[in-house]
C-alpha cells in the first residue's frame, strides 16, 4: 500500500484531508510529526547500538530514529524521562526531533546527550522545539557536554526562538567538554535579545575544553545580552579553547553592566584561560560597564595562561571597580602571561579602598608575566600602589619630569657622534631621543640627535640658552 504522510508548516498534526486525492484504494493514512526543526547525525554504529537522550519538557514531540521508526512523544509532564532506540543494522544516521513544547522544568536541560558518545554532528534549531513561552524559559544545561565524538560545527540557529531573561544556567556547559567540536563560533548564536537580571551561571562553562573550536571570538557573540552580570555569569567560558586566535574583542562584554549587590561572584573567573591562541593587547574597555560593587573571584584567573597576549596591561582595564576588596578579588588574574611587558599601571587598582584587604585577593597576580621587576633611572621612580606584596616582584613607574635624563638608560646618539665637545674641553651627551623641551638638536648626515637642556644657569662648566625669555643650560657628562 502507498503511505501518505501527513504534516503542516509546524510539524504538527494535520487534519485538512479534503485537498488530498488519492488513486491508489489502499492507501494507508499514517499522520506523524516529520519536519525536522533539529537533527543530530550519529557516529558510525555497531548492529545492536543503543543511542539514547533525556527529556524534560512537556509538549507534543516526534523523534524520526532514521532508519524508518518514527516515535511520537506525549508528554503532559515535565520530568525527566530517557528515551532509547537500539539499531538492528550497522551505519551512521540522522535522528530528526520535530514538535513543539509547552512547558519547562526550570534549570533542568529540556533536552539532553550529556555523555553520548555517539553523537558526532548537530544541525537545525532547538530553540525552534523549546522556544520561550512567555515568562518561561527552556534550559539547555550541559545539553551536549562530554559528547566527546561531536565534530561539527556549532549552528548558528541552534537557540532562534529563544529570548528574553536570562533564566539560572540556561546555557551553561552547552558543549563542555567537546573536545573535537570544530570550526568557528557563529556570531550570532544568541540572536535573543537577552536580558540578564543577575542570575548565575548564564553563559558560564559555555565552551570549556573545547580545545578544536578555531577562529576569533566574535566581536559580537554577546551583542543582544544586555543587565547586571550575575553569578558565574562567564566563568570558564573559553576555557582552554587553545585554538582560538587573535585578539579578545573590545566590546565582547559591552552591554553587561554591575554587579549588583547581590550578584557577580567570579563572573569572570578563567574566561579566557588557557586560551593560547589568544593574541594582541587587552582591550582597556572590556569591564568598561563593571561597576561598584566588589564581589569575590570577578577578576580571578581572567587571562591566566595566555601567553600570546601583549603589551602592556591598560591602566584603564579595572578603572570602573571601586570598594572594598573582596576574596580571590585579583588571584592571578595574568598568571603565566609571559608576553605582558611594560609596568604595572600606577592606577590599576586605583578604584579600591585604600589599606583594606582581603584573603587572597591578588595571590600571583602578575605570576609569570613579562613586567618588569624595577624601574628604569632615568625620568621615572617607582610608584607604591600599596599592594606590592602581592606581585611577585613587579613594580609600577611614574614619570619624574621632561628635564631630568641619564646616559646609563637611554641610547647614545647612534651615529658616531655620543657627546658634543667645546675648545675648552667640556663634553655634553648627546642622545637618541629628545627628552626635554627645549634641547639643542645637533643636525647629522644620517639623522638628528639631541642635547637635553636644564632650566636655569649652569655656570662656568656648562653651555647657556637663552629660550622664550629662559635660561637653559646644558649639563656635562658627569654632571
Amino acid at each position: 500500500p502507498q503511505v501518505v504522510q501527513i504534516i503542516n508548516d509546524a510539524g504538527m498534526f494535520s487534519t485538512g484531508l479534503a485537498a488530498l486525492e488519492f488513486t491508489n484504494s489502499d492507501a494507508i493514512i499514517y499522520p506523524f510529526f516529520s519536519k525536522d526543526k533539529f537533527i543530530v547525525t550519529t557516529t558510525y554504529l555497531s548492529a545492536g547500538t543503543t543511542f539514547s537522550f533525556t527529556m524534560q519538557a512537556a509538549g507534543n514531540f516526534t523523534v524520526n530514529w532514521g532508519d524508518g521508526t518514527i516515535e511520537q512523544i506525549e508528554r503532559t509532564n515535565t520530568n525527566v524521562a530517557t528515551y532509547s532506540h537500539t539499531y538492528d543494522n550497522a551505519g551512521a544516521y540522522q535522528i530528526g526531533f520535530g514538535g513543539m513544547a509547552t512547558g519547562y522544568p526550570g534549570a533542568a536541560a529540556v533536552l539532553a546527550f550529556t555523555g553520548n558518545p555517539y553523537v558526532a554532528g548537530i544541525s537545525g534549531s532547538l530553540g525552534a522545539i523549546f522556544p520561550t513561552l512567555g515568562t518561561s524559559q527552556p534550559s539547555f544545561k550541559e545539553a551536549f557536554k562530554d559528547c566527546v565524538n561531536l565534530t561539527s560545527t556549532i549552528p548558528s540557529t541552534l537557540f532562534d526562538g529563544v529570548s528574553g531573561t536570562i533564566a539560572d544556567s540556561q546555557f551553561r556547559g552547552v558543549f563542555q567538554g567537546c573536545v573535537n567540536l570544530a570550526g568557528p563560533i557563529p556570531a550570532d548564536l544568541f540572536k535573543g535579545p537577552f536580558v540578564s537580571v543577575g542570575k548565575q551561571f548564564g553563559f558560564g562553562h559555555l565552551f570549556n575544553g573545547c580545545e578544536n573550536l578555531s577562529g576569533e571570538i566574535p566581536a559580537g557573540l554577546f551583542a543582544n545580552v544586555s543587565g547586571p552580570v550575575g553569578h558565574y555569569m562567564f566563568t570558564h567560558l573559553f576555557y582552554n579553547n587553545a585554538r582560538l586566535t587573535g585578539s579578545i574583542p573590545a566590546d565582547l562584554f559591552a552591554n553587561i553592566t554591575g554587579p549588583s549587590s547581590s550578584y557577580g561572584q567570579r563572573a569572570f573567573r578563567d574566561t579566557f584561560n588557557g586560551c593560547l591562541g589568544l593574541t594582541g593587547s587587552i582591550p582597556g574597555g572590556l569591564f568598561r560597564g563593571i561597576t561598584t560593587t566588589i564581589q569575590p573571584g570577578i577578576f580571578a584567573r581572567t587571562f591566566a595562561n595566555c601567553p600570546g597576549l601583549t603589551g602592556p596591561i591598560p591602566e584603564e582595564l579595572f578603572s570602573n571597580v571601586t570598594g572594598i576588596p573582596t576574596q580571590d578579588l585579583f588571584r592571578q588574574t595574568f598568571d603565566g602571561d609571559s608576553g605582558l611587558t611594560g609596568y604595572v599601571p600606577a592606577n590599576l587598582f586605583s578604584g579600591l579602598t585604600p589599606g583594606a584587604t582581603a584573603t587572597e585577593m591578588m595571590t600571583g597576580v602578575f605570576s609569570g608575566t613579562g613586567l618588569e621587576t624595577e624601574c628604569p633611572s632615568c625620568r621615572t621612580e617607582q610608584y607604591l600602589t600599596g599592594y606590592e606584596s602581592w606581585f611577585d616582584g613587579r613594580v609600577s613607574c611614574i614619570p619624574t619630569g621632561n628635564d631630568t635624563f641619564d646616559g646609563d638608560c637611554v641610547e647614545y646618539c647612534p651615529y658616531g657622534f655620543t657627546k658634543l665637545k667645546t675648545k675648552t674641553g667640556l663634553e655634553f651627551p648627546i642622545f637618541s631621543e629628545k627628552m626635554t623641551t627645549p634641547s639643542i638638536n645637533v643636525k647629522l648626515d644620517d639623522g638628528i640627535c639631541f642635547v637635553p637642556l636644564r632650566s636655569g644657569n649652569g655656570g662656568r662648566r656648562s653651555l647657556n640658552f637663552k629660550y622664550q625669555d629662559k635660561i637653559w643650560h646644558a649639563g656635562t657628562v658627569d654632571e
